[in-house]
């Protein structure tokens, strides 16, 4: 169950980014958005640099009713990211 509720974050996070990156040149801040499901009791949502071979969390958004939002500015450099509910040691059977 937690596997699949992994999958269907993941799908919705790749949505989400591709969508937030579609600015214009000089805008770099973005707004991401998503519902988490009703399964997951997480607080807190991340998302992980994947890029570095050991998963790091690099920002984070509270989940309230089920909903979280990030705001941030993009860096330079795009990266491997990953959403992930709750940290890796709340659900590690979720973890990549």
């Amino acid at each position: 169950m937690k596997k699949r509720i992994f999958t269907l974050v993941a799908a919705m996070a790749a949505v989400v980014l591709m969508a937030a990156c579609s600015g214009s040149k000089n805008d770099r801040t973005y707004t991401i958005k998503g519902n988490v499901p009703e399964a997951v009791t997480a607080k807190y949502i991340y998302i992980y640099d994947m890029s570095t071979g050991m998963p790091q969390a690099i920002d984070s958004a509270e989940i309230k009713d089920h909903k979280f939002t990030f705001k941030g500015e993009a860096p330079d450099t795009v990266a491997v990211l990953a959403l992930h509910p709750g940290s890796i040691e709340e659900y590690p059977a979720v973890a990549w």
